[in-house]
């Protein structure tokens, strides 16, 4: 199988998603970054809009609603369990936010949604979770992708927009029967040989009041993170 180059190429594939979720998040809600008078580590959503609602099942099996957590500062992230980058990433700093944030956890809520309908399964997520020990830190949501995509499209990411078309499907089926040894091209040798959904694992800040108040992306500071979420639960 050939690797050649995967890493680079995925590593470029995800800063590009970085920065269209920032865009497409920027003019859906009006964030703005130097004259707020928050002044937090993350991008400041302005808008205060209600974060969109979801119920999904989490790693226990139990369906589980944004609604549960009204009350509480939630950090919400969207992560797949076979991620070979990111996601290890992002769930390491949430496990070390949350070990920062001491009594203040009582007040907060840690929650992932799936973006691989096809392998997370509830075992998967609990498996996950496990082995990040996080399995009472927070809650892994999971579903089919018709009951995940309305959270994805709210939330301004689309791990399904990259992969290949039929169309592409159709014609790298044809380039490979005439020139057998030909290279795959693009997104589509990267999804097709790696199975890797492209994301950039933003986390959202939503408020008691379940507003959506910060977004914070990669790389980020776990210091940064745990001060903005303890500006959200000294709010009241």
């Amino acid at each position: 199988m050939r690797r050649t180059g995967t890493a680079t190429n995925h590593a470029k594939f995800l800063t590009a998603a970085g920065v269209l979720l920032l865009m497409t998040v920027a003019i859906a809600c009006s964030p703005v970054t130097g004259d707020s008078s928050d002044d937090f580590y993350g991008t400041t959503l302005t808008a205060n809009a209600a974060a969109p609602p979801f119920t999904l099942r989490d790693q226990f099996g139990n369906l589980t609603s944004l609604s549960d957590f009204q009350g509480k500062v939630v950090l919400l992230t969207f992560l797949y369990t076979n991620c070979p980058d990111v996601c290890p990433i992002t769930t390491n700093q949430l496990r070390e936010a949350y070990d920062s944030l001491g009594e203040t956890t009582n007040d907060i809520a840690i929650v992932a949604v799936s973006l691989d309908p096809a392998r997370d399964t509830v075992a998967a997520a609990m498996d996950y979770s496990e082995r990040w020990k996080m399995t009472d830190r927070w809650s892994y949501l999971v579903g089919t992708e018709r009951e995940l995509a309305p959270t994805w499209k709210a939330y301004y990411l689309d791990p399904t927009s990259l992969r290949p078309s039929a169309e592409s499907d159709a014609a790298a089926s044809h380039d490979s029967t005439h020139r057998p040894n030909a290279p795959k091209a693009g997104i589509d040798a990267l999804v097709q040989e790696s199975y890797l959904i492209i994301h950039s694992a933003p986390i959202y800040l939503i408020d008691r009041e379940g507003k959506m108040r910060v977004i914070i992306t990669h790389p980020f500071d776990v210091a940064g993170l745990v001060r903005d979420v303890q500006a959200l639960s000294n709010q009241g």
